[in-house]
């Protein structure tokens, strides 16, 4: 596939207390910056999945948002539809 260059914008709050992190799937992408709320944070990527922990363990409701900037040409689907994932 052709190469991506994408920013991802994800605000999201959690339904239980003391959540420590998140993990998304991005499998096959190079990972350029992440952000929590604005504030560029530490991550860890295996090449499929991308975990980010938060500075304090979020509770209920609090709401968060993050910003993945990421490039590269991603895992293309299986059944030759043309996407990727």
């Amino acid at each position: 596939p052709t190469a991506l260059i994408g920013r991802c914008h994800v605000t999201f709050a959690p339904k239980v207390n003391g959540v420590p992190a998140i993990r998304l799937d991005l499998q096959g992408f190079s990972i350029d910056e992440v952000s929590f709320n604005g504030v560029p944070t530490s991550y860890s990527y295996n090449g499929l999945l991308l975990t980010i922990p938060f500075p304090n363990p979020l509770a209920a409701g609090d709401t968060a948002t993050l910003t993945i900037d990421y490039h590269g040409n991603g895992a293309q689907d299986a059944t030759g539809w043309g996407g990727v994932y």
